[in-house]
């Protein structure tokens, strides 16, 4: 699956409650040295974990199933900051800027 079906696909399972199993797969996309690749990852992420932090699994829940899945989603997002992090001390200056400035 390229980025662009990742995020169709995740997108999707946000809005109907479904898995979201390929999440693991975008987030470790974005650890690439192609900086179009890159690009294209982070801001598939972005997007993603846009509709996920608006979606019912940032609701209030008494659910375990619902914690358990809000505490996975945190950790991705966590990876995906660690990630943005990271990229101020990218050699491209197009990455630097294009997400800091």
């Amino acid at each position: 699956m390229d980025v662009n079906d990742l995020e169709v696909h995740l997108t999707r399972a946000l809005a109907t409650s479904s898995p979201l199993n390929l999440l693991p797969e975008l987030v470790a996309r974005a650890t690439t040295d192609d900086t179009r690749a890159l690009h294209k990852s982070l801001f598939a992420l972005y997007r993603v974990f846009t509709v996920a932090l608006s979606s019912q699994y940032y609701a209030q829940s008494t659910s375990s199933a619902v914690t358990e899945v809000r505490k996975w989603l945190e950790q991705h997002i966590e990876n995906y900051t660690d990630t943005l992090v990271s990229l101020l001390d990218h050699p491209s200056a197009d990455i630097r800027a294009s997400w800091f400035f």
